[in-house]
């Protein structure tokens, strides 16, 4: 045979079926108008920022981080910017325990970190302690 007919694409008949079944969705949810979703236990902010279309540092940007962490199984991820202050009503937060850090707090209210530290005046670093009253919004 001439090394062109070996070379030669060849259709090959398939015999069998094979079937994968799997979600390609993944439940959203809202929280002060920005969606996002829960951590699993193998996610990664790379692979939901993949599995949703955004870049690295935008998911990074949407939930305070300025480096990869590992995330918390449960924890929720912003898949949007969140909002400057809280949802209408919430307008404080009392502390519940030591060691409570602004940032879960941002991301309980789907709130941005900077907008915290700006509204209460405190410095990065900053550790709160249990009756400490932050505002969620001016």
């Amino acid at each position: 045979a001439s090394p062109n007919s070996i070379e030669e694409a060849q259709t090959v008949k398939m015999t069998f079926k094979e079937e994968y079944r799997f979600s390609l969705g993944r439940q959203l949810y809202e929280n002060n108008g920005v969606p996002f979703v829960y951590a699993f236990d193998s996610d990664s902010y790379l692979s939901i920022a993949k599995a949703n279309n955004l870049f690295l540092k935008e998911i990074l940007s949407f939930n305070d981080r300025s480096q990869l962490c590992e995330l918390v199984p449960g924890e929720p991820v912003f898949l949007a910017r969140k909002k400057q202050k809280a949802a209408r009503g919430l307008d404080k937060y009392v502390v519940e325990g030591d060691g409570e850090s602004l940032w879960s707090i941002a991301q309980r209210f789907a709130v941005r970190e900077s907008s915290l530290r700006k509204y209460n005046n405190i410095t990065e670093g900053k550790v709160l302690c249990e009756g400490d009253t932050i505002l969620l919004g001016k």
